[in-house]
């Protein structure tokens, strides 16, 4: 547990993600960085956020699916106590990033399970 205030903040192994979580880190916020196939990257996030002194943790989840959401959060509470920020970054494109007319069904259904019900944890 922790007095800190906490955060999630979804796809933040890398790119603006990395930054917002790392940012939140070194303003007193413990992190907790999700991520959905680069444990690599997320541990270097953490890292960087406990060699500068703050609380972090990695938590693989794809955030378009409903039972992982709920672990993200459990684990969350689990580590910090409490969620006081969540930042929705995860995003994803078409799977080949094909046009609106070429891309498949399957493809725009995880397009838009973690894009827009990502949205409603």
């Amino acid at each position: 547990m922790s007095n800190l205030p906490a955060a999630i903040v979804t796809g933040s192994s890398r790119g603006i993600g990395r930054g917002i979580a790392t940012a939140l880190g070194l303003h007193g916020y413990a992190v907790t960085v999700n991520y959905a196939s680069r444990a690599d990257a997320a541990m270097e996030v953490v890292g960087e956020i406990e060699n500068a002194g703050g609380r972090a943790i990695a938590v693989q989840a794809s955030v378009g699916n409903s039972d992982a959401r709920q672990q993200l959060l459990a684990r969350t509470l689990d580590a910090f106590g409490r969620i006081d920020v969540l930042v929705n970054n995860a995003g994803i494109t078409s799977v080949g990033r094909r046009d609106v007319l070429e891309a498949t069904e399957e493809s725009w259904d995880l397009v838009f399970d973690t894009n827009l019900r990502a949205r409603s944890f």
